[in-house]
């Protein structure tokens, strides 16, 4: 990240119109295709990895679109890259056979995990306290208490996927670690 941010720096100060411009755009093309590509291994080796150790993965289904508003925390949300994360898992979920469920996030968080009552609370509140049941415990160990239980009534009787995966508009883009050939369907 420091390398991209030095190599757009001095980018912009290159006349413009210049052969240095021009080799300095060069290499600031490789920085974002390194910082892309970074992302990228993170992602196939994290998602292979929830892949291969879990035969039930449940995630929420994020608006992120709704969230990159927030000007704030905007870059770090679209840095972080969730929807394509999500989108790996699915695939390779979907081919090892294992099962993957998206669930709405509205009040994962907030609904008491033991008791099931909304305590509402700020995003600066780390803890969870249920004033009703006395259950106190990290807010994002109560929240994945949630979604897990959510996503196992959700399974029982829905499809694991509503929409499929694969579709003859969907385009694959190679990677450098594992081959990726798939028909649309």
């Amino acid at each position: 990240m420091k390398n991209l941010k030095r190599q757009q720096r001095w980018h912009s100060r290159k006349k413009k119109r210049s052969r240095n411009r021009e080799k300095q755009r060069l290499k600031l093309a490789r920085a974002y295709e390194r910082t892309v590509e970074q992302r990228d291994d993170f992602h196939n080796k994290l998602s292979r990895r929830y892949v291969d150790k879990y035969d039930f993965i449940v995630v929420e289904d994020l608006k992120v679109r709704n969230m990159i508003r927030n000007h704030n925390l905007a870059q770090s949300i679209q840095d972080a890259s969730w929807s394509r994360l999500v989108r790996m898992m699915a695939y390779k979920a979907e081919r090892a056979g294992k099962i993957l469920v998206k669930i709405d996030p509205k009040y994962a968080s907030q609904k008491c995990s033991r008791c099931e009552r909304i305590v509402e609370k700020t995003l600066a509140e780390r803890v969870h306290k249920c004033s009703h049941c006395g259950l106190e415990m990290d807010r994002d160990h109560n929240a994945a208490l949630n979604i897990l239980r959510i996503g196992q009534e959700l399974s029982e009787y829905t499809p694991v996927e509503t929409e499929p995966l694969c579709t003859p508009d969907l385009k694959v883009q190679s990677m450098k670690q594992e081959a990726h050939y798939f028909s649309g369907g």
